[in-house]
């Protein structure tokens, strides 16, 4: 887990964040980590105990995309079609994190709905 960047930890807590990895979820994850990861690498990843949501916010770097992040994130949590409280619970702590304003989490959330 030390070999990923913050911001591919947090996705990984975002697929684990409902406590349930779905099948989808596994496969956002190897898209979006395929340059950081095999996907043994990745498997191996995501049977260790999932990272800290708190933990992988407070180390993204000021230079890491937030628009770009907050796309990884959605594209994760409506991975599997349904949107658990928890997902959305994760989505508006990540934005605010981000300094993401309501409005463009919505422009954000059309725009991964339309490219599914």
């Amino acid at each position: 887990m030390d070999k990923l960047r913050p911001e591919h930890q947090l996705l990984i807590a975002a697929a684990w964040i409902d406590t349930m990895l779905e099948q989808r979820e596994v496969l956002v994850l190897r898209r979006l980590l395929s340059r950081q990861l095999s996907p043994y690498e990745l498997d191996a990843v995501l049977a260790e105990k999932p990272p800290d949501v708190d933990d992988a916010l407070a180390r993204i770097p000021d230079s890491q995309s937030p628009d770009q992040t907050m796309r990884q994130v959605l594209q994760v949590c409506f991975a599997d079609g349904a949107l658990e409280p928890e997902e959305y619970d994760l989505i508006v702590k990540v934005a605010r994190c981000l300094k993401i304003s309501d409005e463009e989490l919505e422009t954000l959330r059309e725009e991964t709905a339309s490219s599914r």
